[in-house]
């Protein structure tokens, strides 16, 4: 017996609800590469909604819509034993690309976006904010371009003393090895060992300390590293730190 093909509508339906899609998708990769290459990181989804809070909200509709026919498709020829052609499943590979463009990593479209057109203004503010956020791979394409690692974003902060904050102990070990200064003072006034103390965050503490991190050394406000863990009750953070101190 002859497999089944999934009838023609089903295949109009698809193409429908990807056309109505691809608004969406283009605007929101839109906002995670050029519009934040040169004017800075932004808040996804934000500037779509202020500009067109109707196309965010239909093309989420023709999104969820589609989703539901990508999976119902992928079930009939999986499950059901429905036919499909080279071609139909070319398509469907497309259709689930442009599905899932939106949930590719900040990090990741940012690093494609310097690879492409390189640095630009907002580089600064932008490493900055991929380091807070961990994305290894868009502040190693970042720094590759040539962008130092001790520049300072326009909320005071380094990318080091961020990453600190967000205990992203990878991201920080880059950094310092791109010659990231370990003692500077940023982001109000504090080290990345203040961050990193505060955050109890010890396995950054220790790369820290070992790339020659000062546990003496006070923040803005007069307090050591050990205080600050003190105070944020990591007891063994602050003992570890007072150790390192009295050496």
């Amino acid at each position: 017996m002859m497999k089944k093909t999934p009838p023609r509508w089903v295949w109009l339906s698809g193409i429908l609800l990807t056309i109505g899609t691809l608004p969406l998708v283009l605007c929101l990769v839109w906002e995670m590469t050029l519009l934040t290459w040169r004017n800075g990181p932004q808040m996804i989804g934000f500037s779509l909604m202020h500009a067109s809070a109707e196309l965010f909200i239909l093309g989420a509709l023709f999104w969820i819509g589609d989703v539901v026919w990508w999976l119902g498709v992928f079930f009939m020829a999986i499950f059901r034993r429905v036919a499909l052609a080279g071609t139909n499943w070319l398509a469907l590979a497309t259709v689930g690309v442009i599905l899932v463009c939106p949930f590719v990593p900040y990090g990741v479209w940012q690093g494609l976006t310097a690879s492409v057109l390189g640095l630009s203004p907002a580089s600064k503010d932008i490493l900055v904010q991929l380091a807070a956020e961990g994305s290894i791979f868009g502040a190693k394409t970042l720094l590759g371009k040539g962008i130092d690692a001790n520049v300072f974003g326009g909320n005071g902060c380094t990318p080091l003393v961020a990453a600190a904050y967000g205990k992203h102990t990878a991201m920080v070990a880059l950094l310092l090895r791109r010659g990231a200064k370990v003692n500077a003072l940023a982001c109000g006034g504090d080290t990345a060992l203040h961050r990193a103390a505060e955050r109890g965050d010890e396995a950054t503490v220790r790369v820290l300390l070992a790339n020659g991190a000062d546990p003496s050394l006070k923040n803005a406000n007069g307090y050591t590293a050990a205080d600050l863990a003190w105070a944020a009750n990591h007891q063994d953070m602050a003992a570890l730190l007072d150790h390192a101190r009295t050496k």
